[in-house]
């Protein structure tokens, strides 16, 4: 494994990806929630979590889980 590198395939990529670009944009989101679910989420602190879901609400993460309640009315992707 290169340095700077984190195992884990295209989905970990993606999700770390689509976290980073909605962090950078949070006037777009206005109020909507958005969760990604079923990704493997690599957290600043703490273990990775296999199947777990980011919830962004109001351009903020609100929640980092592998078993966290969707908002009614959130779009769903799931990574």
């Amino acid at each position: 494994m290169k340095a700077g590198r984190r195992e884990g395939g295209k989905a970990g990529g993606w999700l770390s990806l689509a976290a980073s670009i909605l962090l950078l944009i949070p006037g777009a989101l206005g109020a909507q929630s958005i969760a990604i679910t079923g990704g493997t989420v690599y957290p600043v602190s703490g273990p990775k979590i296999e199947g777990g879901t980011v919830v962004i609400t109001n351009g903020r993460i609100v929640a980092v889980c592998r078993d966290v309640a969707v908002p009614a009315g959130a779009r769903v992707i799931n990574a």
